[in-house]
């Protein structure tokens, strides 16, 4: 993820978490489902989903800050 952003901004940064993705393509126009075929090399809907890293972050942010 570091890569995605600027050297400033990653360095301020509190929370550096990838939480996963979804693709509903149910949902997506024909030009989105065209981008994420391309793109994600996705075929059909999926999820990743991280739960634990959800609940995980919700945990931390409730801490109070040092």
């Amino acid at each position: 993820m570091s890569r995605h952003f600027p050297n400033s901004c990653w360095a301020h940064a509190r929370f550096k978490e990838s939480l996963g993705y979804a693709f509903n393509f149910e949902k997506m126009s024909w030009i989105e489902r065209l981008m994420v075929r391309m793109l994600a090399k996705a075929k059909s809907s999926q999820s990743h989903i991280g739960m634990g890293k959800i609940a995980a972050l919700a945990a931390s942010i409730s801490e109070p800050l040092q």
